[in-house]
């Protein structure tokens, strides 16, 4: 198999046409049963519930003034096409903005090699599917930095600022027992969906919460040195109905 270079790619329909792929990693995993001999050594083995997950990175590099366009957790995408058809699942959606970088997105999704409880068509493929909350969403713009008020979230004292600001949204992927032979995961649904912001600040004072923004904030934590200026972190917590 020959080797290639540059091409990481995302399943369509996963990333608007403003995030620019910039890897794409898979993984593949297997269960491994085993029965034991009466002198307890292994006697038999079979694998199941081959799971490919695939982690992907992007960059949008587009203008200040663009609203970033964000997957929801919990869409169902279709790769392929007939008996080939890959069905993946999103299972969380990561923005990270930075003081020294455009915003980046890290989306992970994971499909199963049997079965089709992630098939579109069908009550089967009928996944509830989590957002960011539009108040949330209308803060998250593109162009370089972190925006002033991103995530609700903002500095009145110019003496301190946001380093880097993360926003991760998940929600719980509960899947049946495997039935059949080979063994396969029939139906998978979600529920709870989850925000978690995380602030990085220079300087220890606490970021104020806009107005309808409705965190729990969960933990701070400071680090004093001799050898760097005073920082925090700060994480927010907010529990979300499905679409």
């Amino acid at each position: 198999m020959p080797v290639t270079f540059f091409n990481p790619a995302a399943p369509d329909g996963l990333l608007d046409e403003m995030w620019g792929v910039q890897s794409a990693n898979p993984s593949i995993s297997r269960e491994r049963a085993q029965a034991l001999k009466s002198d307890g050594d292994e006697g038999a083995s079979f694998l199941y519930g081959e799971k490919e997950t695939r982690t992907i990175n992007a960059k949008c590099m587009e203008g200040t003034a663009d609203q970033l366009v964000l997957p929801k957790v919990g869409t169902i995408l279709q790769e392929g096409s007939g008996d080939t058809a890959k069905f993946w699942h999103v299972d969380s959606v990561t923005l990270t903005y930075s003081a020294t970088d455009w915003p980046t997105i890290e989306v992970q999704i994971h499909r199963h090699a049997e079965g089709n409880s992630h098939a579109i068509s069908g009550s089967a493929g009928n996944h509830r599917t989590y957002s960011f909350p539009a108040n949330v969403l209308a803060t998250l713009k593109g162009g370089k930095g972190v925006p002033q008020g991103a995530a609700g979230l903002s500095f009145s004292d110019l003496s301190v600022g946001i380093s880097q600001l993360s926003l991760a949204l998940t929600a719980n992927h509960v899947e049946a027992p495997y039935v059949g032979e080979p063994p396969h995961i029939p139906a998978s649904d979600n529920h709870d969906g989850t925000l978690t912001v995380t602030c990085e600040t220079v300087g220890q004072a606490t970021p104020t919460v806009a107005q309808g923004f409705d965190y729990d904030q969960t933990e701070t934590s400071a680090n004093t040195s001799n050898t760097s200026n005073d920082d925090a972190s700060h994480t927010y917590v907010m529990h979300l109905a499905h679409d």
